[in-house]
């Protein structure tokens, strides 16, 4: 598992502002870090952890793609969340960014920690209310519906999933789960978990 081992060498050197150490290593080995970088979408990170190490030409040219595509897609879901964050406020639809799009201001680098996608939670209620006005804002070109979401994908490739719920039926969560909104702080129709509901 060396490439695992380089691969959290380099995550860790990156956010700790420092340049990984980094023992001989074979192409092969280095291809196979390039792969885990892209599945677990730490590219960018990684790369920038190994800033130092002279890298295999080939390695080098799929970092610097990988970590090109992760940008691009990183300004894609920044584009299409504000526009939809926008839409919302002016049509008075209540809304909580979730996980990856919370967190990223606490990276040393907001792209760090692009995502996938882009969550948000919706009141239940206000469903198809906010999917219509999402779908006027971001004009997808595919949607797709999960039992507990609903999927846009834009033109440009940034995708949005908007959550009604946070989990699958009655499972028995307390109040924090199954009514986020009422941990939250507003600021107008934008809700903010607090601290402690996040940790928790």
């Amino acid at each position: 598992m060396q490439e695992l081992e380089l691969l959290c060498s380099a995550v860790q050197a990156a956010l700790c502002g420092q340049t990984a150490t980094v023992p001989a290593t074979e192409e092969e080995t280095w291809r196979r870090v390039c792969t885990l970088a892209k599945a677990h979408d730490l590219s960018l990170p990684v790369f920038e952890g190994f800033s130092g190490t002279p890298l295999p030409d080939a390695v080098m040219q799929t970092f610097l793609r990988h970590s090109a595509a992760t940008v691009s897609r990183f300004y894609a879901q920044e584009a299409a969340a504000t526009r939809l964050y926008a839409a919302f406020a002016e049509n008075g639809v209540d809304y909580m960014p979730l996980k990856g799009a919370l967190l990223r201001d606490l990276y040393p680098v907001p792209e760090w920690r692009t995502g996938r996608d882009v969550d948000v939670l919706i009141r239940p209620a206000e469903l198809e209310r906010a999917r219509a006005v999402a779908v006027q804002a971001l004009q997808p070109v595919k949607m797709t519906e999960g039992y507990h979401d609903v999927g846009l994908e834009t033109a440009d490739g940034a995708r949005i999933e908007l959550h009604f719920a946070l989990f699958n039926g009655d499972e028995g969560f307390g109040d924090l789960l199954c009514d986020p909104f009422a941990h939250a702080e507003a600021d107008g129709h934008c809700y903010r978990q607090t601290d402690a509901a996040l940790y928790a």
